[in-house]
């Protein structure tokens, strides 16, 4: 088949945010640097408020299923679960929503304006630093739920509460995204997990694009951060089960993918959507999603 990027290409499609940024500003261009910010912007904002909705979606699924005292005790034990360590950690959850992302754009494009491109970098740094502490926080909550859902109901119910939150969420994203080709999917997906705060390298070959994240920015940091130990203490799901790939010791949070980028896309369209291959154990290592062409 086509190849359709050279090797410098694939290397700047995996530069992080803050090479993304950097290079833009570099370039001196007050538009381009300004737009390259606001887009960055809006793939963390995205995120954090994707882990905000799938929080909300493991209370909903407990409160419908269980009733309105389980649902109090989930926004408890979800304190109990580490969120309250990580808060110490990073930030207030509740300072999460009140961000303002369109600010820190804002403040950047004034240095810009008066030719402080250095103050602009420093400014960006600043913010990306504020940004990934709330990005930790915000992926803590839903992890924190879903700990709760396994501990208290077991892995089927984690696994039927995962559902819901997929067809709530990002399984809707999924019609659109198959529609296109893989050359203009791989962009937006290195882009998304940059965005997660992932390391990623970008390969192609005659048949596919391979995104290598080492680590992800969600369950891959979250184990390399200590969060599947006390003090946090995310469950681990041991039971060899459809959401663990039949081996048992997978971090909760990570369950999500045999779930959602698994199972029900198996079931809706017959094959992985993507094709994601985690770390086995509680590992935070490689993990590599592949864009068939």
């Amino acid at each position: 088949m086509t190849i359709h990027f050279t090797p410098a290409e694939l290397e700047a499609l995996a530069r992080t945010p803050r090479q993304q940024f950097a290079d833009a500003c570099a370039a001196q261009s007050i538009d381009d640097t300004v737009a390259t910010m606001a887009r960055l912007a809006k793939s963390f904002r995205n995120f954090i408020d994707g882990f905000s909705a799938f929080g909300v979606g493991v209370a909903e699924y407990v409160r419908d299923t269980h009733g309105f005292d389980a649902a109090a005790a989930l926004d408890a034990a979800v304190f109990r679960a580490g969120l309250r360590e990580l808060a110490a950690r990073h930030v207030d959850p509740a300072t999460i929503a009140d961000f303002d992302h369109a600010d820190q754009v804002a403040v950047v494009r004034g240095r810009l304006l008066v030719g402080d491109h250095a103050g602009a970098l420093d400014a960006y740094d600043q913010y990306e630093a504020r940004v990934r502490d709330l990005h930790d926080v915000a992926v803590g909550r839903p992890a924190a739920a879903l700990s709760h859902v396994y501990r208290t109901y077991g892995v089927d119910e984690l696994e039927a509460c995962i559902r819901l939150c997929g067809d709530r969420s990002l399984l809707n994203w999924m019609p659109h995204d198959i529609q296109r080709p893989a050359h203009v999917r791989v962009i937006q997906w290195a882009r998304m997990m940059s965005g997660n705060f992932a390391e990623i390298r970008v390969d192609e070959t005659d048949d596919a694009f391979v995104i290598t994240q080492n680590p992800c920015g969600t369950c891959g940091r979250q184990v390399l951060d200590g969060c599947y130990a006390p003090p946090i203490d995310f469950a681990v799901v041991s039971e060899p089960h459809a959401i663990t790939w039949g081996r048992g010791d997978v971090p909760v949070y990570r369950t999500h993918v045999a779930v959602m980028h698994d199972l029900m896309p198996m079931e809706r369209i017959g094959t992985r959507w993507p094709e994601i291959t985690c770390p086995q154990g509680v590992q935070g290592g490689e993990c590599t999603v592949v864009l068939r062409k």
